[in-house]
């Protein structure tokens, strides 16, 4: 099993999506996505408290949070063989291109960067 499909994880934080359907929360619904940020630690709880009044946070219970890959490990990707063979015979740039290239979760992952280097540019 793996080892961090639990909530007792090891790091400050843990950033997700979250998914959540408009009825439940219609106040955190948004058409782009929103990040779910669980605090683990007491030093990820002193970090958000010096960052509150800057960034925009709804609290929500252990059970809103909850979903299936905290609590066990989702399956592999059927295709991910076939990349992995794919990235052998012709290398990463084309393996990049061909499964990822500028898809929803590559636009995603740069945009949460940006996010961090900003937050961490403020503590400075």
């Amino acid at each position: 099993s793996f080892k961090y499909s639990n909530l007792d994880r090891p790091g400050d934080f843990t950033i997700a999506d979250f998914w959540d359907d408009k009825k439940n929360r219609p106040d955190l619904y948004s058409c782009e996505g929103t990040s779910l940020l669980m605090v683990n630690t007491n030093m990820g709880l002193d970090l958000i408290n010096k960052l509150y009044d800057s960034i925009d946070l709804w609290k929500i219970t252990k059970d809103e949070a909850m979903q299936p890959c905290l609590i066990r490990p989702t399956c592999s990707n059927q295709r991910r063989q076939e990349f992995w063979e794919f990235y052998l015979l012709r290398g990463f740039d084309a393996a990049y291109k061909k499964y990822f290239g500028d898809s929803k979760y590559v636009i995603t992952k740069k945009i949460v960067k940006q996010i961090i280097k900003r937050v961490l540019r403020k503590l400075q």
